[in-house]
């Protein structure tokens, strides 16, 4: 399949999950949106938590890395991607800015707080997203943030936890329906420093050191 029928094809599995979820029931405009970068097949897979901004509108078209690259620029938008971009381009080798990789989150629902979903809402997602990784076939795939991990663990093969002196919060890889997984806390974790997070990758990546 060409990317604009992948797009096609997730965002109407997507709208059907829609219907299952309690967001619709709180609030049927918030909307959803599948991805923040066109469908790229081959490119890595970088998985947030949710979508905010409760007041968008539902996503039509697929996105282009222009139309991506310009909310990237924007202060308010994805700063918690920033704040990982030294990391991803360590240790992943990547060119973030130029969006070398496709960008979705685990639930597709758009609420102004994570607090407004629930565990169903990312459950029935899960089958859309799991299409979406098998159409990509990416080289890997990586979740910042380990609250991802409540719902993909029972997923994972191969699971391995790395704990890190001074804290708390662990680093996580495994095998995602046949891909290498990586997950990492969400950059905005309480008490985490950039000096801790860096330790965490590299424990994570200790073959690179």
């Amino acid at each position: 399949m060409l990317p604009q029928e992948i797009y096609n094809t997730l965002l109407e599995e997507a709208n059907s999950a829609f219907m299952e979820s309690s967001i619709i029931k709180k609030q049927q405009n918030w909307g959803l949106s599948v991805c923040a970068t066109p469908i790229q097949i081959g490119k890595p897979i970088i998985l947030g938590i949710n979508w905010g901004g409760g007041d968008s509108e539902d996503q039509k078209e697929m996105p282009s890395k222009d139309f991506f690259k310009k909310d990237y620029d924007n202060k308010c938008d994805y700063t918690f991607l920033k704040k990982s971009q030294k990391l991803i381009e360590e240790f992943l080798k990547i060119d973030v800015e130029k969006a070398e990789f496709n960008y979705t989150n685990l639930c597709f629902f758009r609420s102004p707080k994570s607090s407004d979903l629930i565990y169903n809402d990312y459950k029935v997602c899960l089958p859309t997203i799991e299409k979406l990784v098998n159409y990509i076939k990416p080289p890997w795939i990586l979740s910042l943030g380990n609250s991802n991990m409540a719902v993909l663990k029972p997923k994972l093969n191969e699971l391995k936890t790395f704990k890190t002196a001074g804290t708390s919060h662990p680093g996580y890889s495994g095998i995602l329906w046949g891909y290498n997984f990586y997950c990492f806390p969400h950059p905005n974790a309480r008490k985490l420093s950039n000096d801790t997070r860096y330790e965490i990758w590299k424990t994570v990546f200790p073959g690179k050191y």
